[in-house]
């Protein structure tokens, strides 16, 4: 771990407000992480906090650390089978409908298969809100419930 943290160096000031983001990425960069299944540290909060008061600039900072680390990002949501969890957990951080257009449309031209997903979860949700109540249908040779 600190032949790790000695690679890596320090935060980068250059990301204040979502330095530690930036430093994990690093990380994650140099070798796996784990998680730990017990709490290492308590996070205070409170109204006067930088997250309370600053929660705009912290996801623009996110948002600028989630667009250079991409394309790293996106091949290990890959490697783990979770590109739609990955997909669905950025638009979620999106903060206005434009950025949450264009992350959708980035991820049209990346992956059919975000499509395909997307599509199903569509189809789905109007299939139970419709009268007939649950159906089979088919879609593109599979069936859904």
């Amino acid at each position: 771990r600190a032949e790790a943290a000695k690679a890596v160096g320090v935060y980068n000031p250059e990301f204040f407000l979502a330095e530690d983001y930036e430093y994990w990425l690093r990380l994650f960069r140099y070798g796996k992480l784990k998680h730990i299944c017990k709490t290492i540290y308590y996070y205070r909060s409170h109204p006067a906090s930088l997250s309370g008061t600053r929660l705009a600039d912290i996801k623009a900072v996110t948002n600028r650390l989630i667009n250079e680390n991409f394309d790293f990002l996106h091949k290990l949501s890959l490697d783990n089978n979770i590109e739609f969890e990955f997909f669905e957990a950025i638009l979620y951080r999106c903060s206005d409908e434009t950025e949450r257009k264009q992350y959708r449309n980035r991820f049209f031209k990346i992956s059919k298969r975000y499509l395909i997903k997307k599509i199903r979860k569509k189809v789905k949700r109007i299939i139970r809100q419709s009268p007939a109540g649950p159906v089979l249908v088919k879609l593109k040779g599979k069936f859904i419930k």
